[in-house]
C-alpha cells in the first residue's frame, strides 16, 4: 500500500467511525415540548432556559455565536439539545471565548447534546470545548474542532463523569498538557464508541485522549494522526479497569515514547485493536507500558517504528511491568520488543508474525485480504482469534455487540466462525 493510499485509508477509516456521514444521520425521537432556535429563542442559551425536562432544544442550521451561544449551561436539565440538519450544517463558534457547552449539575445520560459542531472553542484551564464537571451527559453525532485549554482537555474533559460519547468526530483540538481531543480524570467510567479522533495535538500526554483514575472504555474508535510528547493517540495513567476494543490506532506520533499508547500504572485490556504507522522516538511505537500488567488480546501491530521496541517496550523506572499478549500478530516477533529488567513480556498462545495482507475497501478502511470477498490470498489473521466471532462481544449504543455483526472483509461479508484478530468494521 502506497503512502498516499494509506493515508487516504486512514483519513477515510476516521470519517466512517465518526459517523459524519450523512447516511448515517438519524435524530431522536421528538419530545413533546419543542423550543425552536432562533424561533421561539434568539440564542441556544435562551432556548434552554425555556425548556422543560423531557424537552427539546431544536437549533436551526447556521452558525451560531456571540453571548448565549457559548458557555452553554443545560443546568442539569433532562433535555435533548440538537440541530435540525446535522453537524455539518449547525455549527457552534465560539470565537475562542470561551467553551461550547458546560456541564456542572449532575446532568445524565437524559441531558442528550446532538448533531452539532464546536469550533473555536478556548479555555484557559481545562475543556476547550465542552467540559463535564461531575457531570455524565449523552454528547453523539458532534464534531469538536480546533478547541483548545491551556491544561487538560482540547476537545472535551471528563471530570468525574460517566458520559457517554458516540459517533463524534474530534479534528485538530490542542491541549496545553494532557488529552488533545479527549481527557477523562478524577474517577468515573466515560465511554467513548465509534469516534473518530485525527489530527488532535497535546503537548504532554494523549494527543487523542488522556485518562487518568478512571475505568474509560474506547470501543470502535480510529485514532489517527495525533501527536504527544508521550502517547501519540493514547495515555492510559492508574486506569485500571480501562477498555481499548476494537479500535484502529494509526499514523500517531509519540515524540518520545508510546507512539499508539502508553500505559503508566495500568491494567487495561486491549482487544480486536490494529496499531499500524505509529511512531515514537525512543520506544514503543505501538505500545509502550510502564509499571503496568495490561493484556493485549486479538491485536495486529504492524509496521510501528521507534529508536528501541518498534512494536512494544515494557518497563518502568521505579516499579516493574508485566505485559501479556495473546492470539496477536507482531511483526518481527518477540525481537521487536524491549523489555527491561526485571518486568515480563508473556508470549502466550496464539502469536504470529506474518504480513497481515491490510487491503483498502471501497470506503477506504483498513481490512484483511480474503478469497471470501475476491481477493487472491487470505491473511494469516483471518480465523485466528481465540475465540468464535459470536463469542467475542461489547457494548455499543446501549446493547451487546458481537464481532459477527462487524467484518474485516472488503466486501463487508460477517466475520464467521473463528474470529479474526485486528479491527473489525461495521457491516455495511
Amino acid at each position: 500500500m502506497t503512502g498516499g493510499t494509506a493515508a487516504r485509508a486512514v483519513a477515510a477509516a476516521a470519517l466512517l467511525a465518526a459517523g459524519a456521514l450523512a447516511a448515517s444521520w438519524l435524530w431522536p425521537s421528538s419530545s413533546t415540548v419543542v423550543i425552536r432556535v432562533p424561533g421561539d429563542a434568539a440564542t441556544i442559551q435562551a432556548a434552554i432556559d425555556l425548556a422543560p425536562d423531557g424537552g427539546t432544544v431544536l437549533i436551526a442550521d447556521g452558525v451560531y455565536s456571540g453571548i448565549g451561544n457559548y458557555d452553554i449551561d443545560p443546568a442539569g436539565k433532562r433535555i435533548t439539545i440538537r440541530s435540525t440538519g446535522g453537524p455539518d450544517k449547525c455549527i457552534i463558534d465560539c470565537q475562542r471565548k470561551g467553551r461550547g457547552f458546560v456541564l456542572q449539575s449532575g446532568e445524565t445520560l437524559a441531558t442528550v447534546i446532538s448533531g452539532l459542531t464546536i469550533r473555536n472553542g478556548y479555555w484557559v484551564g481545562t475543556g476547550g470545548g465542552i467540559a463535564c464537571i461531575s457531570a455524565s451527559p449523552t454528547i453523539e453525532q458532534c464534531h469538536i474542532e480546533q478547541c483548545t485549554a491551556y491544561y487538560l482537555g482540547g476537545g472535551i474533559l471528563c471530570s468525574a463523569s460517566r458520559a457517554v460519547i458516540r459517533n463524534c468526530a474530534f479534528r485538530n483540538n490542542l491541549a496545553g498538557t494532557w488529552g488533545g481531543g479527549i481527557s477523562c480524570v478524577g474517577g468515573g467510567a466515560a465511554r467513548i464508541e465509534s469516534c473518530g479522533l485525527t489530527g488532535n495535538f497535546a503537548v504532554g500526554r494523549g494527543g487523542g485522549f488522556y485518562s487518568e483514575d478512571t475505568g474509560l472504555r474506547v470501543v470502535n474508535c480510529t485514532v489517527s494522526g495525533n501527536y504527544a510528547r508521550q502517547g501519540g493517540g493514547a495515555y492510559l495513567f492508574i486506569s485500571h479497569g480501562a477498555e481499548l476494543s476494537n479500535c484502529l490506532f494509526a499514523r500517531n506520533n509519540g515524540r518520545r515514547r508510546g507512539g499508539g499508547v502508553s500505559l503508566d500504572r495500568t491494567s487495561a485490556a486491549i482487544s480486536n485493536c490494529t496499531f499500524w504507522l505509529n511512531e515514537a522516538g525512543e520506544r514503543g511505537g505501538a505500545v509502550n507500558c510502564e509499571r503496568s500488567s495490561p493484556l493485549l488480546l486479538n491485536c495486529i501491530l504492524w509496521d510501528n517504528t521507534a529508536a528501541a521496541g518498534p512494536e512494544l517496550a515494557v518497563g518502568g523506572y521505579d516499579a516493574l511491568s508485566q505485559m501479556i499478549v495473546r492470539h496477536s500478530n507482531i511483526r518481527g516477533g518477540a525481537a521487536a520488543a524491549i523489555v527491561e529488567p526485571l518486568s515480563v513480556l508473556r508470549w502466550a498462545e496464539g502469536m504470529m508474525s506474518e504480513d497481515p495482507l491490510f487491503i483498502e475497501d471501497p470506503d477506504g478502511r483498513l481490512c484483511l485480504s480474503q478469497r471470501r470477498a475476491g481477493q487472491q490470498h487470505d491473511s494469516p489473521c483471518v480465523d485466528r482469534g481465540s475465540k468464535p466471532a459470536t463469542g467475542i462481544c461489547f457494548s455499543v449504543n446501549g446493547g451487546s455487540t458481537c464481532l459477527d455483526q462487524f467484518s474485516t472483509r472488503v466486501d463487508g461479508g460477517p466475520d464467521q466462525g473463528q474470529a479474526d484478530m485486528g479491527v473489525h468494521w461495521r457491516r455495511k
